[in-house]
């Protein structure tokens, strides 16, 4: 399912998963367990704003992509994405088969 900004939803930390507010570190409404203690610089409120964190219709839409001027990708974020990218290459390392014969092959 895709989210305002063509940003594919995944499982994130907040309720309106895949907007970039769900990964930085200045967002104050991650839970502790998402940030390391001293990254956030500036505390961001984005998320109190928008409709679609909490689903009222009478507020705009504060949907952010990476490219905000606040966004700093949470260290356990970072380290979550490279889990995942590397548990998706062994998958596909897996699927490699050799196959034996060329030129030299007698």
């Amino acid at each position: 399912m895709e989210g305002p900004g063509g940003r594919t939803r995944g499982c994130g930390a907040t309720h309106c998963y895949g907007c970039a507010c769900d990964t930085c570190a200045n967002s104050v409404e991650l839970l502790s367990w998402y940030v390391t203690i001293g990254e956030a610089v500036e505390p961001c409120f984005s998320c109190d704003d928008c409709r679609h964190y909490d689903g009222d219709l009478r507020k705009r839409s504060q949907w952010h992509d990476a490219t905000c001027p606040r966004y700093i990708e949470a260290k356990k974020a970072r380290e979550a994405r490279a889990r995942q990218e590397e548990k998706r290459a062994q998958a596909l390392r897996a699927t490699f088969k050799v196959i034996k014969g060329g030129r030299d092959h007698v």
